[in-house]
């Protein structure tokens, strides 16, 4: 083969850089729209139709330079579901060209050569920056939604850098209108609109949000350098916010606070934590640092924001219950949702940084950590059978919360009609579910591998995790018998999945409760209606055991259950309704639910027909007060194993 002339080499690599060269188009729109929400993440950005992007012979993702009225600013290209005529652009570029939104000549051409932005296509991802883990032992900083919350992924790579604390940040899980929305930080997502437009209103849980979940989590043990499902110390999840509040003269202003909450802390520790950011803004002197509210201590339930009364809106409970800040995963956390002047300039993401780097040292060095004691309290042996069941007389009451409380998936309240059932006095125990297992394993209807027991015949339906797969569960295996550990034989079983206690009621002929049922049991007695389910409509720490109730098992052996029974009982005769461990019901969970009343009324209504979760109510023993009402409902995946989740059987 003859050897092609150099010269001719390079006439045809000029021919096929001046063909590319042509095929990158200039291109002229007519309108400026508003960008699609939740995207600031992806700024500096313009919006235009595919057709567009084609069109120009460009990518995705690339740089482009956009100019009007003799300016021009450079931004990456994004594709949009509008006309081929207009193009999406945020106000920082609106302002840099001296547009308005409406007709305008928008001339967009490709950067190429001249680009200082590099190309940066839409793709979901979660990295994660080792530190000193000897200075920070088993401590990160999260930011688990570090693209819809602007700059929050910045600020913990920036901390990372100067202060050398392992953190995680997950870019690009929520693009809205691309169909992308998932919760990072716990295992639920919402799915696209059929046309990918968009996403449908509700949340579920599916195989990929498990995945992303659980690729977070595995991400948070690589920058410890630790192996995986063993319980950190600290975890920090620090979110921005979208909060508003309406003023006197009815217009809506955006509301400069910090909202968080704390879990594994007691009230006074929290206490702490507030006075050392309130001094770290006095000695900055700078007053776009915004004031600092609480969503478990009991005097920031309400706050006043420009002298308008306003209620707590983040209370993060579902990441505390069955998320990442959950107390098996991280005995201690913080959740924090920050306002757009703790992030959005340099400066202050300087501070923030520092700011962050503080409340990780103090947490380090001045709260004492005695979450791990061995302290076993001695409690007389019970009189009463455990598994008793009490017969409930149906009837009729009003299902849901109150006007001015609760979540809107307890509204609006309902007239329901139940028949007569009964419900055990007590959630079922550790020693009760050890026999349930030992029975099942002589049947060969279970499996047992790496310490999690499974359905047999359904290997994908988890049934419990031992304390050879979790620290803290309280039902060991030797290889042949199935028991209790020692001394924690009378208090509730935890780490049972909905499958499992379903299974455990289906063997002994019984069944969950429905929602209506549990809700009824709890709170209804003859005429009268209880917010809790001791029978009261006020808060009592001697009637409940959640989150700082004072118990005596309170630092004591992990997790701070209660032995079944501890508390009394209502006038039903049931014990720990509200508090101590979440309860499973039957029901399928579909968060706006109460709205669809059947023509003939609410009669044994046992929940919607299909669903990707399940209910469970009661609230537990790291959950504070508010969420223990019996007409709080939450919902989450059926397969899930949780520290702070039981349940009880119905008749």
């Amino acid at each position: 083969m003859k050897r092609i002339p150099k010269i001719v080499l390079v006439g045809l690599v000029l021919i096929l850089a001046g063909f590319l060269a042509c095929g990158r188009h200039a291109v002229t729109l007519t309108k400026v729209t508003h960008p699609p929400v939740a995207t600031r993440q992806l700024e500096p950005a313009v919006f235009v139709n595919q057709t567009i992007i084609k069109k120009m012979g460009i990518r995705e993702g690339d740089p482009v330079f956009v100019s009007a009225n003799d300016r021009k600013v450079e931004v990456r290209i994004y594709k949009y579901f509008k006309d081929d005529s207009s193009c999406g652009l945020h106000r920082k570029e609106l302002a840099q060209l001296k547009l308005s939104y409406g007709p305008a000549l928008i001339k967009i051409e490709p950067a190429g050569k001249k680009a200082t932005l590099k190309s940066d296509p839409i793709k979901r991802k979660i990295e994660y920056c080792t530190g000193d883990t000897a200075r920070w032992p088993d401590m990160v900083l999260g930011t688990p939604h570090a693209d819809c919350d602007n700059e929050t992924g910045v600020i913990a790579k920036r901390v990372n850098r100067e202060a050398k604390i392992p953190c995680v940040a997950a870019w690009k899980h929520r693009l809205s209108y691309r169909g992308i929305w998932y919760d990072v930080n716990r295992p639920l997502m919402k799915l696209p609109l059929p046309n990918g437009h968009g996403v449908q209103r509700v949340r579920v849980v599916n195989d990929s949000s498990r995945a992303v979940f659980e690729r977070y989590k595995r991400q948070v043990y690589r920058a410890l350098e630790r192996p995986e499902n063993t319980p950190i110390s600290f975890y920090f999840d620090l979110h921005g916010h979208d909060l508003t509040v309406r003023l006197p003269s009815g217009k809506r202003v955006y509301r400069s606070v910090v909202e968080a909450v704390g879990t594994g802390f007691t009230l006074g520790e929290l206490r702490r934590i507030k006075s050392v950011y309130n001094r770290f803004c006095r000695n900055n002197c700078d007053r776009n640092f915004p004031p600092l509210y609480f969503g478990n201590l009991p005097e920031d339930q309400t706050y006043k924001y420009k002298g308008v009364k306003v209620h707590i809106f983040y209370t993060a409970l579902g990441t505390r219950t069955y998320g990442i800040l959950r107390n098996d995963l991280a005995i201690r956390g913080l959740h924090m949702e920050t306002p757009d002047t703790l992030r959005l300039t340099p400066e202050m993401q300087k501070k923030t940084a520092r700011l962050l780097e503080k409340l990780f040292t103090f947490v380090r060095d001045s709260l004492p950590n005695t979450h791990f004691s061995k302290k076993i309290f001695r409690f007389q042996k019970l009189k009463f059978r455990e598994n008793r069941l009490v017969p409930i007389s149906g009837g009729s009451f009003t299902m849901g919360a109150p006007e001015g409380m609760g979540w809107a998936c307890s509204h609006p309240q309902h007239i329901v009609k139940v028949s007569d059932f009964s419900l055990n006095a007590t959630e079922v125990t550790n020693a009760a579910y050890a026999v349930f297992l030992n029975k099942s394993l002589k049947e060969g209807s279970i499996s047992i591998e790496n310490g999690v027991v499974r359905e047999a015949k359904n290997p994908s339906h988890i049934f419990c995790r031992l304390a050879s797969n979790r620290p803290f569960s309280q039902i060991k295996f030797d290889g042949k018998i199935f028991s209790a550990v020692s001394g924690r034989e009378h208090f509730p079983v935890v780490y049972v999945s909905w499958y499992g206690a379903e299974a455990y009621a289906r063997h002994f002929k019984k069944r969950l409760p429905t929602e209506a049922e549990w809700e009824y049991a709890a709170g209804h007695r003859g005429n009268k209606q209880f917010i809790f389910g001791y029978g009261s409509n006020a808060f009592r720490s001697s009637g409940e055991n959640c989150e700082n109730s004072g118990d005596p098992f309170e630092k004591g052996l992990y997790p701070w259950t209660t032995p079944v029974g501890f508390y009394p009982a209502n006038s039903n005769g049931l014990f720990d309704m509200s508090g101590n461990v979440w309860e499973w019901c039957a029901d399928y969970f579909e968060y706006y639910y109460y709205k669809h009343e059947p023509a003939a009324g609410w009669v044994n209504p046992s929940g919607p027909d299909s669903g990707t979760m399940r209910s469970i109510r009661g609230g537990a023993w790291n959950t504070e007060f508010p969420f223990t009402a019996t007409y709080f409902r939450l919902g989450i995946d059926p397969n899930a194993t949780l520290i702070n989740l039981g349940f009880r059987c119905a008749k």
